[in-house]
C-alpha cells in the first residue's frame, strides 16, 4: 500500500500492511492511522489505541497521534515484533521489543460479526459432535475389551493362586442323593444370564435347582424319573439362548432334559439299555447340533456299545468297536489343534479316545496296571499340551498326553478308590477318596500337599466355581450322606 506523508492532516487515514513469520504460518498485520487512534488489525483479530493509551502502555508520552504512529511504524520495519497466537481463546498477541529489558504486548480481540458467529457456532457445535461420537466410539472398544479381559481375568486369575486352607461355607440338607462310583451326581455353573447355579438329585427322586448366589432352593421338580437319578449334566445352549440339564437313571434306563427356565422336559429317551445298565452319558456338540452320547455296562456281554442320539430321540450312530464294559462316557472338542470332536470311555482297567468323525480308535490309554473301574476323565490343555487326566480304583491319579496316548505321569493318592477330580488350576487338583477325605496335589510334585476330612461317606464329586462374594469355591458330595457341602478357598500368591 502506498505509504502516505506522516505529517499529513491528522484525519487522514495512513495504512501500512506487514507480515510477520512465526513457526512456518504467515500472519499478515495491517497498522492504520485514523482520527485519534491507531488500529492494529489482522483478519478478524483488532485493537484500537488513542495517544492516552499508547503512553500509558509504552510509558512515554507522544504529542500527536502521528507521533505514535511513526513509533509503531519503526519497530515492525526494524522486526522488533513477534506473534503469540492463542487459538483457544481467540487471542491474537502482538509482542513489542524496545530493548532487552523492556517487552511490552498489544492484544488483539477477535471481532465476530452475527454470520461469523453462526458460521462458528455450527462448526463448534458439529466438531463436538463429531468428538463426543468419536469418544462413544472408543468407549464401546473399551467397554467391549474390558469385558473381555474380564471374561480373561475370571477364568485366568487363579493360575498363580496356592489353596492354602478350606474352610465349611454351609451345607445343603434337602435329602441329597448320590450313588456310588459316579462323577457327575450334580452340576454346577455359571447360566447363559449369569446366574449361578447348583442342580442335584434327592431321593425323593426329584430335581432341585439352587441359587448358590443367594443360598435359597429356587424350585424342585418331583417324580422326574422312575426310579434314582444317578447323573446330572449341564450345557449352555448358546444359540437357542437355555441352559439344558440333563438328568441319568441308571435303574430305569432312560436320559432326560430339561430346560432349567420353566424346568419342562424337552426330551425323554426311554430304555436307553434293553440289556446292560446305563452308568454315564454326556453332551456332544457336532456341527451346529446339540447330541446325546450314553454307554453301556453289561458286566456279563462285556458290551462297549455306545448309541449317539439327536434332540429328536432319534439314534444317529452306534460305536461298537470291542465287547468291554464301559463304565463312563466323555467328549473332547479340541478347537486347537485337530478341531475334531472326541468320545473319551472308561472301561475297566484303560480309558479309550474315539474320533468322532472318522469313526475310528484313536488312543487306548493303559500303563500296563490292572486299575479297574475308572471314576473321573477330565481333559484339559493348559496352554503347553492337551492333558487327560483320569481318577481309577487302585487309587491312582493318572495323567496322559492326549494326543500322544503316554503316560505322563502316575500319582499314588489313597490306597483306596478315588473318585472326583477337580482341577484348580495348573497346579493343583483337588481329589475325592474313599476314605472319606478331599486331597490337595501338587501335580508338578506329585504329591499330597493337603488333606481334608469332608465328608462321613466316601466322597465322590467336587466341583470348583467363581462365587462373587467368596471367590473359589468348592463343592462336594459324598455316597448316600443326603448333603452336599459348599466350601471357602483361602489362597496365597505364587510370586
Amino acid at each position: 500500500m502506498k505509504k502516505e506523508d506522516l505529517n499529513g492532516d491528522k484525519d487522514e487515514i495512513i495504512s501500512h500492511e506487514f507480515f510477520i513469520m512465526k513457526e512456518n504460518n504467515i500472519y499478515k498485520i495491517i497498522l492504520t492511522k485514523k482520527d485519534e487512534n491507531i488500529i492494529f488489525n489482522s483478519d478478524n483479530y483488532i485493537k484500537y489505541l488513542n495517544i492516552k493509551e499508547i503512553s500509558s502502555l509504552i510509558k512515554q508520552d507522544f504529542s500527536t497521534i502521528n507521533t505514535a504512529y511513526y513509533f509503531f511504524l519503526g519497530l515492525f520495519e526494524d522486526n522488533k515484533v513477534c506473534i503469540n497466537k492463542k487459538i483457544k481463546f481467540k487471542e491474537l498477541n502482538l509482542i513489542f521489543t524496545l530493548s532487552e529489558e523492556f517487552h511490552f504486548e498489544i492484544k488483539l480481540e477477535y471481532k465476530l460479526n452475527l454470520n461469523d458467529a453462526l458460521n462458528d457456532n455450527d462448526n463448534t457445535i458439529q466438531n463436538l459432535k463429531k468428538e463426543i461420537n468419536d469418544l462413544k466410539e472408543k468407549n464401546k472398544k473399551l467397554e467391549e475389551e474390558i469385558i473381555k479381559l474380564k471374561k480373561y481375568k475370571l477364568d485366568n486369575d487363579n493360575n498363580n493362586m496356592i489353596p492354602n486352607n478350606i474352610k465349611l461355607l454351609y451345607s445343603i440338607k434337602e435329602k441329597s442323593y448320590a450313588d456310588y462310583g459316579l462323577d457327575n451326581t450334580f452340576a454346577v455353573f455359571k447360566s447363559l444370564n449369569d446366574n449361578l447355579f447348583l442342580v442335584y438329585s434327592t431321593i425323593k427322586i426329584s430335581i432341585i435347582l439352587y441359587d448358590l448366589k443367594n443360598q435359597n432352593l429356587l424350585t424342585e421338580l418331583k417324580n422326574c424319573h422312575n426310579d434314582f437319578i444317578t447323573g446330572i449334566r449341564h450345557y449352555p445352549d448358546k444359540i437357542n439362548k437355555k441352559d439344558i440339564i440333563m438328568s441319568v437313571s441308571n435303574s430305569d434306563n432312560n436320559i432326560k432334559l430339561w430346560d432349567i427356565k420353566n424346568m419342562s422336559c424337552i426330551l425323554n429317551l426311554k430304555e436307553v439299555n434293553k440289556i446292560g445298565f446305563l452308568y454315564s452319558a454326556c453332551f456332544l456338540f457336532h456341527y451346529h447340533e446339540l447330541l446325546i452320547i450314553s454307554s453301556n455296562y453289561d458286566e456279563y456281554g462285556h458290551s462297549e456299545l455306545l448309541k449317539i442320539f439327536n434332540l429328536k430321540g432319534k439314534i444317529i450312530k452306534e460305536i461298537k468297536k470291542s465287547n468291554e464294559p464301559t463304565f463312563i462316557v466323555e467328549t473332547y472338542l479340541d478347537d486347537i489343534i485337530s478341531f475334531e470332536n472326541y468320545i473319551i470311555t472308561g472301561n475297566l482297567n484303560y480309558l479309550k479316545s474315539y474320533n468322532y468323525n472318522k469313526n475310528e480308535v484313536y488312543h487306548k490309554y493303559f500303563d500296563g496296571s490292572i486299575n479297574g473301574y475308572h471314576y473321573t476323565i477330565v481333559v484339559y490343555n493348559d496352554n503347553s499340551v492337551i492333558k487327560l487326566f483320569e481318577s481309577s480304583e487302585d487309587g491312582y491319579v493318572r495323567i496322559w498326553h492326549f494326543h500322544g496316548g503316554v503316560l505322563l505321569s502316575k500319582i499314588r493318592v489313597s490306597h483306596d478308590n478315588i473318585n472326583g477330580i477337580c482341577l484348580y488350576n495348573d497346579k493343583y487338583i483337588f481329589v475325592g477318596c474313599d476314605d472319606e477325605y478331599i486331597k490337595l496335589i501338587d501335580i508338578e510334585k506329585g504329591s499330597i500337599e493337603k488333606k481334608l476330612h469332608a465328608h462321613s461317606r466316601e466322597v465322590l464329586n467336587i466341583r470348583k466355581i467363581k462365587h462373587p462374594l467368596h471367590g473359589y469355591i468348592l463343592i462336594s458330595q459324598a455316597y448316600e450322606e443326603e448333603e452336599i457341602k459348599i466350601w471357602k478357598i483361602d489362597n496365597y500368591i505364587d510370586i
